[in-house]
């Protein structure tokens, strides 16, 4: 939402100034902040949005300053570098075809944003991701990264960790034994049941398990 916004406002208002920018940014959202969210969500959500409006402000008087000149699309892409949700269609991988990466920077640098400690079934996903944007683009993809969040325990801030992942061949098969091996138990129909440990990030805890 966050950056949507911010290329929303260099578009339809072009602001002179980081400063024009960040008053923009802060107006609107305190125009969508809910007052039935908790307050670890609110303050989740206020310490992204300062983020990003602090960071993207700063990146425009960066931006003016070296090219004064530039076309508007070119400014707001120099700005606001990535594209957040990236579409991509994994049929040819025998995946759905609405699958949505967090970022892409183009031309081909993968980006996820996690909240929770980075496990390698997420360096896992990232390889299909991968593949599935090697197959729509013809376009070799080596490495990708991942976004730590690491939120204090109020919420109000956060520190940004970033993990650099090489998708090697071994991250690629380990993905492709892995969707092959949930293929084969969707099509036998087999239930694998409730794991001895489960995740404590699942969002399903609390439906599978009774004492979750």
């Amino acid at each position: 939402a966050a950056t949507a916004q911010a290329k929303a406002i260099l578009y339809s208002i072009r602001p002179k100034s980081g400063v024009q920018f960040f008053e923009e940014m802060m107006k609107f959202g305190n125009t969508i902040l809910s007052g039935t969210l908790s307050s670890e969500y609110l303050n989740a959500f206020r310490a992204i949005w300062h983020r990003a409006a602090l960071t993207y402000s700063s990146s425009l008087d960066r931006v003016l300053e070296t090219s004064p000149h530039l076309s508007l699309d070119g400014l707001v892409n120099t700005v606001v570098p990535w594209i957040c949700e990236y579409p991509l269609d994994g049929r040819r991988l025998g995946l759905s075809r609405a699958i949505r990466i967090d970022a892409l920077v183009p031309p081909n640098l993968l980006v996820e944003f996690k909240t929770r400690p980075v496990k390698r079934s997420i360096e896992v996903a990232l390889a299909g991701y991968a593949l599935c944007f090697e197959c729509q683009f013809r376009t070799p993809i080596n490495y990708a990264v991942i976004l730590y969040l690491d939120f204090s325990k109020t919420c109000d801030s956060f520190k940004v960790y970033e993990r650099i992942v090489r998708i090697d061949d071994f991250l690629r098969l380990e993905f492709i034994e892995r969707r092959d091996l949930y293929a084969d138990r969707s099509s036998a129909d087999v239930d694998p049941g409730v794991p001895d440990e489960c995740d404590p990030y699942c969002p399903y805890l609390g439906v599978c398990r009774s004492d979750g």
